[in-house]
């Protein structure tokens, strides 16, 4: 069993646990959907998607919202779509300039450092 992206003419993309030799699926609209991308190896239950993994990461798992529990429960493509509109998140658009902060760790070490030991430390008085 793979994991197999389809794509209908309806535009709906779907993702589904099939065979390897399934090259189409019957889509929820009820028109048939063409294979589109695949999984390379077999999957197993404990092996998500590495993009799975990085948004479940984020995903604040004592939201009762439906949209994030859904998501938790089925992490696909369809979940996370609802997720994220649930969010009021988007993915950027092509073009669009993604701000990257450039962060020096060892400042930023240092800065937790002495956060926490001042966090820790113990006062003797006399």
């Amino acid at each position: 069993m793979i994991l197999v992206d389809f794509e209908c003419a309806c535009g709906r993309v779907e993702e589904y646990l099939v065979d390897s030799s399934v090259t189409k699926w019957k889509c929820s609209c009820g028109k048939i959907a063409k294979k589109i991308i695949s999984s390379s190896g077999v999957y197993l239950s404990n092996q998500d998607s590495p993009w799975v993994r990085t948004v479940l990461d984020v995903v604040d798992r004592d939201n009762p919202a439906r949209h994030v529990q859904e998501f938790i429960k089925h992490p696909n493509r369809s979940s996370y779509n609802n997720w994220m509109k649930g969010e009021k998140l988007r993915p950027a658009d092509r073009g669009e300039k993604v701000v990257r902060w450039d962060i020096d760790p060892s400042r930023h070490a240092e800065l937790i450092m002495k956060k926490k030991m001042k966090a820790d430390r113990i006062e003797i008085v006399r």
